[in-house]
């Protein structure tokens, strides 16, 4: 959630809550941390209605790429207020998951002892009409928009997404049913009609 003005926070926020947030309070397995990459002069926003979650922040500026996008991929050197974790997964604040979400991954990666990219091929989920639907594009070489690394070096966030599975000596794509991608009219690049 890593917006500039309070108001484009604030409405990211209330998505966040009410998707994000409660499809991981809802996680059979826990014992997870969660944390939340937003402007600093946001985070007091975050730990008042939620101080179990950690806020961290970037030190280098988000960017516009040629498409228009915002690319905010920095790596370990640029984050401050977030600890290294054996398992880092990354999660759209508009995105959900499955109850069972948490425990796919840690039952993937058990008894591994080398890298691994876990990710996940997301379901479209229209936020306005509640409609879920399959998604055309099809991940495998490329890596999805939710994944996680496993006994890796780097900052999730160091890269695209699609390029996630460079960083691993393993990638494994898990199949439909874990992961929901939220489709709105006030998103960056998934807009899409359904």
């Amino acid at each position: 959630m890593l917006y500039k003005e309070k108001k484009d926070f604030l409405k990211r926020f209330e998505l966040y809550k009410k998707l994000t947030l409660n499809s991981l309070r809802k996680q059979t397995r826990q014992g997870f941390d969660i944390a939340v990459k937003c402007n600093p002069k946001h985070t007091h926003i975050v730990k008042e209605e939620f101080p179990d979650i950690i806020t961290f922040y970037q030190t280098k500026t988000t960017t516009k790429n040629k498409y228009g996008y915002y690319v905010d991929f920095v790596g370990w050197e640029h984050i401050k207020g977030l600890d290294k974790y054996k398992i880092q997964t990354s999660l759209d604040s508009d995105d959900f998951v499955s109850e069972n979400f948490i425990k796919k991954i840690e039952d993937t990666v058990k008894g591994k002892n080398h890298s691994v990219h876990i990710h996940f091929q997301p379901t479209i989920y229209n936020i306005k009409t509640g409609e879920k639907k399959k998604m055309k594009r099809r991940y495998g070489e490329k890596g999805s928009v939710v994944y996680s690394l496993y006994n890796a070096d780097v900052f999730i966030g160091c890269d695209s997404h699609l390029k996630m599975g460079n960083y691993a000596k393993e990638s494994i794509l898990i199949g439909e049913g874990y992961a929901f991608m939220g489709i709105h009219n006030n998103n960056d690049s998934s807009r899409i009609d359904m």
